[in-house]
């Protein structure tokens, strides 16, 4: 009896996938003859045709990785385990993820799109930059968990921090790639990102102090201050060092960078009365010189507007640091940090004044604005 239900099972999914993929060839059959058709009697029918196939085009070129995931869907109704179906479904996700990436720190992740290539030897997982453009060999795995999992962190480790390895901690390295990847999963399929966590992560955390380093990066991404303040500081040192003498202190340093986003991050304080002595929000360092001005009291700004804030910015200036973060969450204080990162943008002092936009979670955007000080030396 159970052999016969089971073989019952079998042709209905059988039954079922073909009918569901003739009903596409129908559609696709149908909706060619009916443009044909329209081009056909020409006039006003010829250009509503045209117009339609032209928006068509258009909309493809700007969501090409909405369409790879289709595409992928359309390809794996004709064979499950097709790898160019995969392979379509994994790039959509990833690209979508460094395009996101790109507007929270542009210069850390130049490329736009990666490209996957399978290889046969199913443990590999090797990412590299040719021709301007990322690739990332694989052996291809049956457990599409897998095969998003180590592609992603691969991409990660390999191309987005590569060049910022020589020049800080490598448990910062280490925990780093991990928490930015599991993150960025998060945002494809959370049950990608507990497989990554289950498999990769928590054997690559060898004592209790990098567990919990690893924990604080991961609290730094969910809240915005990982991607736009930290790898941002960290890749300004690959402009100004060689990778082959880059300076112990300098290692020492990027962990003072995470210590002090993490104590800014749960402190309550706005910042320090001005009263001429350097502020907790303020890290100056051998190297790193940086503000961070969280909006996030609606009392400071009832009382007194934006004149608090910009007393903090100036006090900053003064105090020499070259980057000053303002940081806002909830719409309200996005407009506010957006208004206060503005107002400098003439300022003769300034080198640049950038503000990044981007979704904190899923009902709940953030942003960070970045004034770069000029060398008043």
């Amino acid at each position: 009896m159970l052999k016969i239900n089971f073989k019952l099972h079998e042709l209905i999914k059988i039954v079922c996938l073909w009918a569901t993929r003739g009903l596409i060839v129908l559609i696709g059959l149908a909706v060619v003859s009916l443009f044909a058709y329209m081009f056909f009697l020409g006039g006003q029918y010829g250009i509503a045709a045209f117009s339609i196939v032209l928006i068509l085009v258009v909309y493809i070129i700007k969501n090409i990785d909405g369409v790879k995931v289709i595409v992928s869907w359309v390809l794996a109704l004709w064979d499950y385990q097709s790898r160019l179906a995969v392979k379509y479904q994994i790039e959509g996700h990833v690209n979508r993820q460094i395009r996101s990436l790109k507007d929270e720190c542009e210069e850390l992740c130049p490329a736009s799109e990666i490209r996957i290539e399978w290889t046969k030897t199913p443990e590999t997982a090797q990412s590299f930059i040719k021709n301007g453009k990322p690739i990332v060999r694989i052996g291809y795995h049956n457990n599409s968990n897998t095969n998003l999992s180590k592609i992603m962190y691969s991409f990660v480790k390999d191309v987005v921090c590569f060049n910022v390895k020589p020049f800080i901690d490598e448990d910062i390295f280490d925990t780093t790639t991990l928490a930015l990847s599991k993150g960025l999963l998060d945002k494809i399929n959370e049950e990608t990102g507990r497989y990554f966590v289950n498999t990769i992560v928590h054997p690559s955390l060898t004592s209790e102090e990098i567990e919990e380093l690893y924990h604080d990066i991961c609290t730094l991404y969910e809240n915005g201050f990982l991607t736009p303040i930290a790898l941002n500081e960290f890749n300004k040192t690959t402009k100004e060092y060689e990778r082959d003498i880059a300076p112990r202190w300098l290692k020492q340093e990027s962990k003072d960078v995470i210590i002090f986003l993490r104590k800014l991050l749960y402190s309550k304080e706005q910042f320090v009365a001005l009263t001429g002595e350097e502020g907790s929000y303020i890290l100056k360092k051998r190297y790193y010189k940086i503000a961070l001005i969280k909006v996030s009291d609606p009392e400071t700004y009832a009382r007194g507007g934006l004149r608090p804030h910009k007393g903090a910015v100036e006090h900053a200036i003064k105090q020499g640091v070259e980057n000053i973060y303002i940081c806002g969450r909830g719409e309200k204080n996005n407009k506010l940090a957006k208004q206060l990162t503005n107002s400098y943008y003439d300022d003769k002092r300034i080198k640049n004044v950038m503000v990044r936009e981007f979704k904190q979670s899923e009902h709940r955007p953030a942003v960070v604005g970045v004034i770069q000080i000029k060398d008043m030396k």
